[in-house]
């Protein structure tokens, strides 16, 4: 690499690590805590995310009726309930949320109330809010973009200033920090050889967490894999005479587990327009990653099905994206992803404080001998 293209991508490299350190660290450690939400919320939220298991369950019309008297603020948004494991000894509890971004968790078996809480309440939860910068109604760009500028300048630009040059190999480059004496040179190895482990794992996130934050780079995936982007809903049709009376939701449940007797998850919305149709998608015990989406609209009125897109069916860019929420969330591949990514990105403050320290004693290093050659220079004069 010619010496003063590589000087000024040294310096960009430093200095915006310096300066958006901080917020990448934020970014890092809120992320490794989440990585391991759903494993940890219903340990610590037991008594608000589990009730003792039951062989009756509530009508979705009682818990929809209970939500609405303990909320009264806000229209329905959606119901989301979970099939239990058999044998378990305590079940998933049903959350109902509502437009203003509050949830009523419901015990399933009695229909009892079990508290409420906003999007982002509790411990876990705020950390999902720190990790995407997100304290105002409208989604931040802090994350996103930070997550670009890094992948860009501090991975990209880390890379190509770690790449062997001419001469020297890969093993070289690639050796042990134990194996440099203590000091600046030390850390810097460490900080080179950590950044190529992480480089790989923190790519693979930033590309799959862009499309929760970008429609376009989410439509992108669409269009690089020769996908039709999601279609509009499909509307109900209003009867011609007589008073518009929505189906029960408990019949189009009936009618859709039994088009999906295999589920495990399925999250229904509550119809807001006249003609909105009841649009669900559904989760399969079989499914690849817990994002495996089957879609299915229903006619308000008539309880017509409008559309059913089961899983392996659907297009290479709808299972590209949800795919990709999976991976980012840490949700593909169990226990074994999920400490791959979070070794790569607790490296993120270990990449700080080495690239730091290795900065500041080169700096005070070279201080130190300017004041020396100064010193040297006024005892022979």
């Amino acid at each position: 690499m010619n010496a003063t293209l590589r000087n000024c991508l040294l310096h960009l490299h430093r200095w915006t690590g310096l300066s958006l350190g901080l917020v990448l660290i934020v970014i890092a450690v809120t992320g490794a805590i989440v990585l391991f939400r759903p494993q940890l919320e219903p340990v610590v939220n037991r008594d608000l995310l589990t009730v003792p298991a039951c062989t009756e369950r509530s009508s979705i019309e009682t818990l929809t009726a209970n939500a609405r008297a303990a909320h009264k603020e806000g229209q329905l948004d959606y119901i989301r309930m979970n099939r239990p494991e058999d044998g378990a000894a305590r079940i998933p509890a049903t959350r109902i949320r509502f437009t203003d971004q509050v949830f009523v968790f419901l015990n399933p078996c009695t229909g009892e109330v079990l508290g409420e809480r906003p999007r982002y309440g509790g411990v876990l939860a705020t950390m999902e809010q720190t990790h995407i910068f997100r304290f105002g109604p409208e989604r931040s760009l802090i994350t996103p973009i930070s997550a670009i500028i890094f992948a860009i300048v501090l991975i990209t630009g880390g890379v190509a200033l770690w790449w062997p040059s001419r001469g020297r190999r890969f093993r070289d480059a690639l050796r042990s920090p134990t194996r440099i004496p203590a000091g600046p040179a030390r850390k810097l190895q460490l900080h080179k050889v950590a950044g190529v482990f992480a480089g790989l794992v923190l790519v693979s996130l930033v590309l799959t967490g862009l499309p929760l934050s970008f429609d376009w780079y989410r439509d992108g995936l669409y269009t690089i894999t020769g996908s039709p982007r999601p279609s509009k809903f499909p509307p109900s049709k209003l009867p011609a005479t007589g008073e518009a009376r929505r189906v029960p939701m408990d019949t189009i449940w009936e009618k859709a587990q039994n088009l999906v007797p295999n589920w495990n998850e399925v999250l229904i919305h509550y119809p807001e327009k006249p003609k909105a149709p009841y649009d669900m998608y559904l989760i399969e015990r079989d499914a690849p990653h817990p994002n495996a989406r089957t879609m299915l609209f229903f006619d308000a009125y008539s309880g017509e099905v409008l559309r059913h897109t089961p899983y392996p069916q659907s297009s290479a860019g709808h299972k590209l994206y949800f795919w990709s929420i999976s991976f980012h969330t840490g949700q593909f591949g169990d226990w074994p992803v999920q400490l791959v990514l979070l070794a790569g990105v607790l490296c993120v403050p270990l990449l700080a404080f080495t690239g730091t320290m290795s900065w500041l004693q080169r700096r005070n290093a070279a201080a130190a001998r300017r004041r020396a050659v100064a010193d040297q220079a006024g005892q022979t004069s």
